[in-house]
């Protein structure tokens, strides 16, 4: 989960501690989001875990990020090769 936090900080330009703390504007919050969605994906963590990760937000807060995630993917056809994008980065960074 570490690594997944550290390459979507990167790629958005924050900190990791920006994706586990309590701010909520616009620019932290969405990629919180896909963090937590990309977690739910490639881990095997349940939503309760994932939130612990971060910050210790409530399991009910995953999930509404995870739904929020996949409903913005439906409408914006470049989120899906960002997603991929930093899946592939994840997997890099993990197989060293």
């Amino acid at each position: 989960m570490d690594n997944i936090i550290r390459v979507v900080a990167e790629y958005f330009a924050l900190t990791p501690n920006d994706l586990k703390g309590k701010k909520r504007s616009q620019n932290i919050v969405f990629p919180r989001q896909l963090a937590m969605y990309i977690g739910r994906e490639l881990t095997d963590y349940s939503t309760t875990e994932l939130g612990q990760d971060f910050g210790g937000r409530d399991h009910t807060t995953v999930m509404h990020s995870i739904g929020k995630i996949k409903g913005k993917i439906g409408s914006d056809p470049t989120l899906a090769s960002t997603i991929e994008s930093i899946k592939r980065n994840i997997k890099e960074l993990s197989a060293k």
